[in-house]
């Protein structure tokens, strides 16, 4: 009996150690954002508290910079990587998050986007050979930049699920996720998923009213979703986020839009 206390105990200590140190490696690590609006925060009015970014730092003590501007596309997050300040977070940081792609539809023609859509879907086919060589060069400089590094890129969600026009976003959508998850089978290890678009897609809560981007419990959701990953790959030890600030939806702006439109 005597044995199986002084082993246990002995097991209880290891794992109480083991939880030291792992909570304090990870509390070390400096947390990166690149991309587009999403990765920005654009669906709350203080991003700088209420980004999903944010939460992810707050829950696990990372340091944090996010270098994400809205409205780019890939060819401009590839300019941005060549910006001697971004190159220096690159090379800094253990985890980067990419956010990228959505805006490559965005800043097409939407009325030829549609008309391809219901022909020939020429137009779609353009604009995801573009974002994928886009995708591969990007992310081969942030390797050449930083080898070591913990890459996350998050998949695409459809914030018209539910709503007119699904479909024909959902094409857009469904083509950029299975540019992320081509690269990947090619360069096994190059990269972790991050599942954001199961997550969100037909959740219109999390949704803001702009009917494009997360609203502050949608940062709260996609911050979950990557505390999850980050815990499986080691590199935390929380699944639930934890809010410092709140972040604050910018819901307030579309709906007196819509009021000023409509009433």
């Amino acid at each position: 009996m005597k044995k199986l206390l002084a082993v246990l105990l002995a097991a209880s200590m290891l794992f109480s150690l083991s939880s030291f140190f792992f909570s304090a490696h990870a509390a070390g690590l400096d947390y990166l954002l690149l991309g587009d609006s999403i990765a920005a925060g654009a669906g709350v009015i203080n991003p700088d508290e209420g980004c999903y970014g944010r939460i992810v730092a707050d829950t696990n003590g990372y340091g944090y910079a996010n270098e994400a501007v809205s409205g780019a596309p890939s060819s401009a997050l590839l300019s941005r990587l060549q910006l001697s300040s971004v190159q220096a977070e690159v090379k800094k940081a253990e985890i980067i998050s990419i956010s990228i792609g959505g805006n490559d539809y965005l800043e097409s023609n939407w009325i030829a986007l549609l008309l391809s859509a219901m022909s020939e879907q020429k137009m779609f086919d353009r604009v995801q050979q573009s974002f994928s060589e886009n995708f591969a060069k990007i992310i081969q400089t942030v390797r050449s930049l930083n080898p070591n590094a913990t890459i996350l890129v998050q998949t695409l969600y459809n914030p018209r699920a539910g709503k007119s026009f699904e479909s024909f976003v959902q094409m857009g959508v469904s083509r950029l996720n299975a540019v992320y998850r081509s690269y990947l089978s090619a360069h096994p290890g190059s990269y972790t998923i991050v599942d954001v678009g199961s997550a969100l897609t037909g959740r219109s809560d999390l949704i803001s009213l702009d009917s494009i981007h997360p609203n502050a419990q949608g940062n709260v959701e996609i911050a979950r979703v990557i505390l999850r990953t980050l815990r499986a790959l080691g590199l935390g030890s929380r699944t639930e986020p934890v809010i410092v600030n709140p972040g604050i939806s910018s819901d307030g702006f579309w709906r007196k839009l819509l009021a000023m439109l409509f009433d």
